[in-house]
């Protein structure tokens, strides 16, 4: 079930003034690379990149995001970096991070991550006024157990929540047994305060409350 005192299931056209008008700030895979590690937390299994703008935000393309991704995947202990960010490299460190933040950090789509951080179920990336849609999230960590969407204001729809937990064997014609919907997926917690979500049909809405409820 979704927890009313800490999931917001509200949405509204109005989000915090500055990110639709912040100047992007355009950055590399190994900058990338160095702030994932240097963001990593391994005590309370988590990277958090937290970026308030003054004047520029940063902004990665998701070819950038996923060589990031690969190359902490495919991490060589013989870079030269700072011994403490060696350790947060290995696999095993990795494999202990749960929840990942990108906030205030400005993407179109989620690259691939899961080869590098395997056991993620909290992801946040409130403040993005590129992201348009979560489609490159949901289906990917079909475990995620929470979501932080505050304030991206061009994510137009959730309705790929109603369909993460269908396998292609739940397809006949086409169409979906609504009797088999939903059975794996794991979210708990959802934020979406600051989304543009006032097209969503109602049939929408029901099944992303089904899929949220079941």
């Amino acid at each position: 079930m979704v927890s009313s005192s800490s999931s917001a299931m509200n949405s509204s056209s109005h989000h915090r003034p500055g990110i639709q008008s912040a100047k992007f700030k355009h950055h590399s895979s190994a900058w990338l690379v160095h702030e994932l590690l240097k963001r990593t937390d391994l005590t309370n299994g988590d990277v958090s990149l937290f970026h308030y703008p003054m004047t520029q935000v940063p902004y990665i393309t998701m070819e950038e995001m996923q060589q990031a991704f690969d190359e902490l995947a495919s991490f060589d202990s013989n870079q030269e970096m700072p011994p403490e960010y060696v350790e947060r490299a290995q696999a095993e460190a990795r494999s202990h991070i749960h929840r990942i933040q990108f906030c205030w950090y400005q993407f179109r789509q989620f690259p691939t991550l899961t080869h590098a951080y395997v056991n993620i179920q909290h992801v946040d990336i409130r403040q993005n006024a590129s992201l348009t849609s979560i489609d490159s999230i949901i289906t990917q960590l079909p475990n995620l157990t929470s979501f932080n969407l505050s304030d991206c204001p061009n994510v137009r729809t959730l309705a790929p929540l109603a369909l993460v937990a269908l396998s292609e064997n739940d397809a006949t014609n086409g169409e979906y047994d609504n009797s088999r919907r939903h059975n794996r997926l794991a979210l708990k917690h959802l934020w979406v305060r600051g989304c543009s979500l006032s097209n969503m049909t109602d049939e929408e809405w029901a099944n992303v409350f089904e899929a949220l409820a079941g």
